[in-house]
């Protein structure tokens, strides 16, 4: 688990896409060339039961947010996601998707979900 990179990689982000307070999680991510989509992500069998999802398509980052989550959950989840991409999570055609909850044991201990959490 690389937690250093990800916080270097946290405050280079921070230094580089952040205009103003309270940050506009979209805005860096219309930066980086990411394409953002709410979506209804329960009517995609791969996707069912997730918050979010971070890929690459034909070259193109794409998120995918839960469109039905309450608006502070989609932001982090947006947040979520983008560092999953900003680290190279997705590189080589890996997919994330964000269907745990804090809560669950996995969640805390799965290395590149604990790298994506302290970016975000």
């Amino acid at each position: 688990m690389n937690i250093a990179l990800a916080e270097s990689l946290a405050r280079k982000v921070h230094g580089t896409y952040v205009r103003s307070l309270p940050v506009d999680v979209a805005d860096i991510a219309e930066q980086l060339g990411i394409l953002v989509k709410e979506s209804p992500l329960c009517f995609h069998p791969e996707f069912a039961g997730a918050s979010g999802v971070a890929f690459i398509e034909n070259g193109q980052r794409h998120i995918l947010v839960n469109k039905s989550d309450p608006a502070v959950r989609k932001r982090f989840t947006l947040a979520h996601e983008l560092a999953h991409h900003v680290i190279g999570h997705t590189e080589g055609g890996h997919k994330f998707r964000d269907n745990m909850k804090p809560q669950d044991i996995a969640y805390q201990y799965d290395e590149l979900e604990v790298e994506a959490n302290r970016l975000s």
